[in-house]
């Protein structure tokens, strides 16, 4: 296996165990890559405030592909972050999408300039989503809660990277199945699944692949310098597009399809074991 220049790891369901945190396998294969010279990315679903933040400050990770790759940073490590490439929804499309979404049962967060915001309507949902609780109480405490998310929308000073809806369980053929229609009908939209049923809305140019390629020309490699490692439909194009494309045990089957190798699963590690396998070979 090839000893990458970048590689860049999603969290949820790869980095992360089922309790949200990275284990201590992983922590001491990524620090060997790093002694080897590897640059360590994050690249998530997530905003940048649902980033691990003291890991990447104890590892010195530095960048994180963020939203879908809809939002780059560099993180300093001390609190400040830059961002280096951001593609963003258009305020006028967001104003059209809101109240559709608030009629239906689903728990949408907005995600603006590495913040999630959640209208309060929305918090009731959260108890019936089908998902770990420990990423249950990751949405619960990671959001700043607004009244009225339309407003939120109009009056910030940024536009939207990312929305990401989740559903009841009992509306998995019902208000699921009724946003995927919607928005996977309009070409403006690229919509994913990041695992757990949920649905990811992002500009139709944006992808976890570009991002990639975008902080590895800032970083001066090329895609073929890369390795990524992911588990679900929103890293399918980054797993694709690596140089080397890494799928975990626990992923869906089109993920493994598309990637050059499987590895074990998140419970078990698999991030350590594809470190340590171009580490050693």
């Amino acid at each position: 296996m090839k000893k990458p220049k970048l590689l860049a790891m999603d969290l949820d369901g790869t980095l992360f165990n089922e309790a949200s945190t990275v284990s201590e396998k992983n922590r001491e294969a990524i620090s060997a890559a790093q002694e080897a010279g590897v640059e360590i990315a994050i690249s998530t679903g997530r905003p940048f405030i649902g980033l691990p933040l003291s890991y990447m400050e104890e590892a010195q990770i530095r960048y994180a592909i963020t939203t879908n790759g809809a939002g780059v940073y560099k993180y300093d490590g001390e609190g400040r972050r830059a961002c280096l490439f951001s593609q963003c929804m258009e305020r006028e499309k967001i104003a059209e999408i809101l109240p559709f979404l608030l009629e239906r049962r689903v728990h949408f967060d907005v995600f603006i300039d590495g913040d999630g915001f959640s209208d309060r309507r929305c918090r009731a949902y959260i108890d019936e989503l089908p998902m770990p609780l420990s990423l249950r109480n990751y949405i619960r405490n990671s959001r700043n809660v607004v009244e009225d998310i339309s407003k939120c929308v109009e009056e910030s000073s940024h536009p939207v990277q990312k929305i990401t809806m989740n559903f009841p369980k009992d509306e998995q053929q019902g208000a699921r199945r009724e946003v995927w229609e919607r928005f996977s009908a309009d070409p403006y939209f690229r919509i994913v699944s990041g695992g757990f049923s949920n649905l990811e809305l992002t500009r139709h140019d944006v992808s976890k692949a570009a991002a990639l390629e975008k902080l590895a020309e800032h970083l001066g490699f090329t895609l073929v310098d890369t390795m990524a490692i992911g588990d679900s439909g929103n890293d399918l194009d980054m797993i694709r597009a690596a140089g080397t494309g890494v799928a975990m045990g626990n992923s869906e089957e089109a993920t493994k399809a598309a990637a050059d190798f499987v590895t074990l699963s998140n419970t078990e590690d698999g991030v350590a074991a594809v470190i340590w396998g171009f580490l050693t070979s």
